[in-house]
C-alpha cells in the first residue's frame, strides 16, 4: 500500500495534469483506498508507516436573523415614540441627547424629565405600545 501512495503522489506531481492513462492509475489507486481505508505496511527502508485520516470539517454561522431581530425591536420602539408624541416633542427629545453630545447616560434624566413634562400618561403609554406589540409580546412568552 506504501508503494501505492508514492506511485500515486509521483503520478499527480506533473505541472500539466496527468495523461489519460495516468487518470486511470489515479482512480485505481483511490478505489483501492477506499476499498481498504486503513494504510498499514512497511516503506522501502523497513519502518512502519502510519494510518492515514482524513476528515473535513465545515462550519457556517449565520448572524442575519439577529440583525432583523435588533432593526425589529428599533422599528417597534420608533412607532411607540410617533404614536404617542407630536413631531415637535420627538424634535424636543433629540434635542435633549444631541445637547448631552453622545453620553446617555448624562442624558438619561434629561431625557426622563422631558417625558414627564409632556404629560403624566405618556411614558406609560409609550410603554404600553412597546409590550402590547405582537413581536415584542411573543419574545416575552
Amino acid at each position: 500500500m506504501i508503494s501505492n501512495i508514492e506511485e500515486f503522489g509521483t503520478i499527480a506531481a506533473p505541472i500539466y495534469g496527468p495523461n489519460p492513462q495516468q487518470q486511470q492509475q489515479l482512480l485505481a489507486i483511490l478505489e483501492a483506498f477506499l476499498e481498504f481505508p486503513e494504510v498499514v505496511g512497511t516503506t522501502k527502508t523497513g519502518k512502519s508507516a502510519k494510518s492515514i485520516n482524513i476528515s473535513n470539517n465545515i462550519s457556517n454561522t449565520n448572524t442575519q436573523s439577529q440583525q432583523q431581530s435588533q432593526q425589529q425591536s428599533i422599528e417597534i420602539l420608533i412607532k411607540a415614540l410617533e404614536d404617542q408624541l407630536s413631531v415637535s416633542q420627538l424634535k424636543e427629545i433629540k434635542q435633549v441627547v444631541e445637547e448631552a453630545k453622545g453620553d446617555l447616560e448624562k442624558a438619561k434624566p434629561k431625557l426622563i424629565d422631558k417625558i414627564k413634562s409632556f404629560g403624566e400618561n405618556v411614558a406609560s403609554n409609550i410603554l404600553a405600545n412597546i409590550i402590547t406589540n405582537p413581536a415584542i409580546w411573543s419574545m416575552l412568552s
